[in-house]
């Protein structure tokens, strides 16, 4: 694929690939042929999914950065749980050619049905990302630098340039839960303590109520799934 091509270009090696759900959506990571992802942190637990071998191997340290997909969280959620950095990059930043023949054929980005029919054909309404896993943000920098680069081969991908040293307000938004997800004590005090690292690195922090916003997007995913 076009993406490998680009990293190997620009001296990255390739070293594994990690497990992943069978079905690829699911907030847990393991199959029938390879077995359940289990957290380097604490190896009782997932290390979440669906990208959560990814995850695993770069929080044990065996990769500096690794490529997941995500619609619902895959490369959010297990970077959450392993402890490491993971980006979601905007829909169709990042061109879906990139990934496996099916996916490419069935929910590339220049493939568009004009009406909905199955529940198959629903993936186009939360279409899939590729993104970046890493232990440093600056990795995830680096990665998507290279993966944006150059996607003229995908009519569909907007040509924007990675901007390293963008100058727009230092504005960020912070989600605390909602009633259908609460948070733990633990996740709460994260939160909190990255919030005052962003006040104390000059960011203006807006708390978000997107309560309604959550709910509508679970009803979409369940439909989806249905």
């Amino acid at each position: 694929p076009q993406m490998i091509r680009r990293l190997r270009s620009r001296g990255a090696v390739l070293t594994s690939k990690g497990n992943v759900h069978q079905l690829l959506f699911s907030a847990e990571c393991g199959n029938h042929i390879f077995g359940p992802g289990l957290n380097p942190l604490d190896p009782t637990r997932t290390s979440g999914g669906s990208s959560g071998g990814e995850a695993a191997l770069v929080a044990l340290g065996f990769n500096n950065a690794a490529i997941g997909t995500d619609i619902g969280g895959s490369v959010r959620i297990p970077s959450f749980f392993c402890g490491i950095s993971g980006l979601k990059p905007t829909s169709r930043r990042v061109s879906t050619k990139a990934q496996a023949s099916f996916f490419c054929r069935n929910y590339g980005s220049d493939v568009r049905p004009r009406q909905v029919n199955s529940k198959y054909d629903k993936q186009f309404v939360i279409p899939t990302c590729l993104g970046p896993l890493a232990r440093k943000v600056e990795d995830l920098q680096k990665v998507m630098a290279v993966l944006v680069e150059d996607q003229s081969f995908d009519r569909n991908v907007t040509p924007i340039p990675w901007r390293r040293n963008p100058n727009f307000p230092k504005k960020v938004g912070v989600f605390k839960g909602s009633s259908l997800c609460e948070l733990c004590p633990t996740a709460k005090r994260a939160i909190d303590e990255s919030i005052q690292a962003l006040l104390e690195a000059k960011y203006e922090v807006v708390e978000c109520d997107i309560e309604e916003l959550f709910d509508e997007a679970v009803d979409l995913a369940v439909q989806a799934c249905g």
